[in-house]
């Protein structure tokens, strides 16, 4: 992952391959289509509000469409990027290399904990039928270039956006 990271960085001609998929890729806008040009109108005029970076990213930095365009080249470079759904309506964007299996060796793992008891593949929870159950979410430490497990995350928050090209597939894989 790094090496590809790096590549993207310093190869000019994969970095332009790569911005020109992510134009073709995130270049839409929302165009309602109901047939009332009030309601149109309107509607438009509120994803153009919820769309900006105070509205849309948890961080305030990136509004939607930059959001977009960062998820696209993680999602072609990574494989796959998540999105966390936040309270009042703003997305958290985890990144690939975030979501892993936590290290069942380490001390926050317990009995009392059911991370403990579940099977996990690439950082994911899957119940019987393949359907994700939890994430594990890692954070990077300021310190070092480590990560620290953070937490386990519900399913029905994430939204998983990456390459899936077969049905059992459970992360996204770059092409």
């Amino acid at each position: 992952l790094s090496n590809v990271r790096n590549i993207r960085q310093n190869f000019a001609v994969a970095r332009w391959a790569v911005q020109k998929h992510i134009d073709f890729v995130t270049a839409h806008e929302f165009m309602p289509c109901t047939g009332d040009e009030e309601l149109d109108k309107r509607l438009s005029d509120f994803v153009a509000m919820a769309s900006e970076k105070d509205n849309f990213d948890v961080s305030g930095r990136h509004d939607r469409r930059r959001w977009m365009r960062i998820a696209e080249g993680c999602r072609l470079i990574d494989g796959d990027v998540f999105g966390l759904r936040v309270r009042g309506g703003y997305l958290q964007a985890i990144e690939s290399d975030r979501v892993k299996n936590p290290d069942l060796m380490s001390d926050l793992v317990s009995d009392e904990n059911p991370i403990a008891n579940s099977p996990w593949t690439n950082g994911i929870k899957n119940d019987d039928t393949n359907r994700p159950i939890s994430y594990a979410v890692w954070s990077r430490t300021e310190a070092s270039q480590q990560m620290e497990y953070d937490r386990s995350i519900k399913a029905s928050a994430v939204i998983p956006f990456g390459f899936y090209d077969r049905f059992d597939q459970i992360r996204g894989i770059s092409p």
